[in-house]
């Protein structure tokens, strides 16, 4: 399927940060500290819904890839994901930020659980890797679905890394983050303002893997930011998948029609497995390249 490929070898020119939506002051951590996996399981071990640590065959250290959620939770495609991830030679942390705080499905609603406590998960669970001797921590990445995708651009922030109430206690960052269909823009939604969750401030390299029909996180207003940025010499890629919705990789909803709160309109998920894959090989390109 063809590709909308992000321009490249732009020269750097100033970034007009009006253009990003004022982010909120950073809202309270009411959730407790999640607990880690005891132990590292081999990849055979792999199962569906579940928080855990899984190592390829072969001796260690591994590099290793973190799996952030949507908004419903861990769900079969990150296995399909681990398996992939695995089977290329990288240690795969399953991120299940609901389960143990009994959250369940956040999908548009106001939670506790928001992105901001997200991204202090994904530090934790970086420093909980630096304490496993079969992972490198110097070559770790987080991919992030929809709500976990946001969490992806938070990490790639220079000014969200030394937020004290969300930073790696270790003062640890992602060596490159992806965010796969990811929530980059809110648009306000009663109380809540307007949020650009790409940061004019991207020190890290991120990769946005966006759909040309996602009528949950629509692609213009984000390529618009990305453009901006990577106009600057941020470290910034995308990729625009052509006749492709929101959701391609999750065969369960195949089908099935939404409508954020924030869009005035709803729309269909259709799962393509030739997306699929090429998704999850766009992806391993991306942390081959940075993850050396």
């Amino acid at each position: 399927m063809a590709l909308l490929m992000a321009l490249t070898d732009i020269k750097a020119q100033s970034i007009d940060f009006s253009k990003f939506p004022f982010i909120p002051r950073t809202p309270p951590m009411s959730l407790a500290d999640l607990v880690w996996p005891e132990k590292a399981q081999p990849a055979a071990e792999l199962k569906d819904h579940q928080m855990g640590l899984y190592v390829p065959t072969g001796a260690g250290p591994f590099p290793a890839v973190v799996l952030s959620p949507t908004c419903g939770g861990v769900g079969a495609h990150m296995k399909e994901w681990a398996r992939f991830m695995l089977d290329a030679g990288y240690a795969v942390l399953i991120l299940d930020h609901m389960t143990q705080r009994q959250a369940g499905n956040i999908c548009g609603k106001r939670s506790d659980l928001h992105f901001w406590q997200g991204t202090k998960d994904a530090y934790a669970a970086l420093d909980y890797l630096a304490t496993v001797p079969s992972i490198d921590a110097k070559k770790v990445s987080l991919v992030g679905f929809s709500w976990g995708g946001a969490v992806a651009y938070f990490l790639a922030s220079k000014s969200m890394a030394s937020d004290s109430s969300m930073r790696s206690k270790s003062r640890l960052r992602y060596a490159a983050t992806v965010g796969v269909y990811p929530v980059c823009h809110h648009w306000a939604w009663g109380s809540i303002p307007e949020i650009a969750f790409i940061r004019p401030d991207v020190d890290r390299p991120v990769l946005s893997l966006m759909a040309q029909l996602d009528h949950e996180e629509p692609t213009a207003h984000c390529e618009k930011m990305l453009q901006m940025l990577q106009s600057a010499g941020q470290p910034v890629q995308w990729q625009v998948y052509v006749d492709t919705t929101h959701a391609w990789d999750r065969p369960e909803v195949n089908g099935r029609r939404s409508k954020a709160p924030w869009m005035p309109n709803d729309g269909q998920f259709i799962y393509s497995e030739a997306m699929t894959r090429r998704s999850m090989a766009d992806t391993l390109d991306f942390l081959k390249q940075h993850l050396k």
